[in-house]
């Protein structure tokens, strides 16, 4: 299976929402000073967007130390499985399996999937090979595209119809009024925020739910649950007692809808 590189997505989801909200910005500003600085702020953030999109996850010279390993996965995705020293470079970020995304895929050449040696020789073949098939699962299915921009997106659109209420507000009728402008919009948009911080983190539950099911046509329950329950343990192990706890109530949860799902 040849998979497509989805950075583009990122960039056209967010590129014009950046662009409309800082035209938005420019139409605000009043005078010369604010004005350039509402547009070298827009340029720059632009600028940034497109080089963070351009080789995902990290940048390119953070796999400049990649080293092909005789190691395969299941499932007929064409790839590449390589070792990276970098990754086990901060302990604390837990990096165990990323798929390199260039900007564009080159032909036929496998897509190559970095792993964290240090994780490997410790964790045993079992454990990457979940790790690195999750990951490409988790491309396939579009999960991170998702899960950004459906975080950034809802948050870029409420900037910009603020932007608008207030550029507009004279022709908004009621809206103008001074108490809605000031208790009343604020209020309504600090519920959306909210709303789409919860139906964020839904989503985000649902598509875990929704790779660690796609498992089990490869591994074990049991194999799958040891992966959930051990990832967990890798990732918050330098997390206060009652943030371990979250997670690990999140875990169980993980392996409830897992039990629950019949392959």
């Amino acid at each position: 299976m040849k998979l497509k590189s989805t950075n583009v997505i990122y960039l056209i989801g967010i590129v014009p929402l950046l662009v409309f909200d800082f035209g938005a910005g420019l139409a605000l500003a009043v005078g010369f000073w604010p004005r350039a600085a509402v547009l070298a702020a827009g340029v720059a953030c632009l600028i940034w967007v497109c080089r963070k999109f351009r080789f995902l996850p990290c940048p390119e010279t953070e796999y400049a130390d990649l080293v092909p390993l005789d190691f395969q996965v299941p499932g007929n995705f064409h790839v590449q499985i390589c070792s990276s020293q970098r990754m086990a470079e901060f302990p604390f970020l837990c990096r165990i399996a990323e798929v390199i995304s260039p900007f564009r895929f080159r032909g036929d050449e496998p897509v190559k999937v970095a792993v964290n040696p240090k994780l490997l020789r410790e964790e045993g073949k079992t454990f990457m090979q979940i790790a690195v098939l999750r990951e490409l699962e988790k491309y396939r299915q579009g999960s991170q595209v998702k899960t950004t921009l459906g975080l950034v997106c809802p948050l870029l659109i409420l900037a910009g119809g603020t932007e608008m209420v207030i550029l507009f507000k004279n022709s908004l009728g009621f809206l103008s009024a001074s108490a809605v402008l000031s208790v009343i919009l604020p209020m309504f948009g600090a519920a959306c925020v909210v709303a789409v911080l919860f139906l964020w983190n839904q989503n985000i539950s649902r598509q875990d739910y929704r790779l660690d099911y796609a498992l089990k046509a490869y591994f074990t329950e049991e194999e799958i649950a040891g992966f959930i329950m051990r990832s967990e343990e890798l990732t918050n192990h330098d997390e206060k007692a009652d943030r371990r706890a979250m997670q690990n109530y999140y875990a169980e949860k993980r392996l409830q809808q897992l039990k629950k799902r019949k392959s």
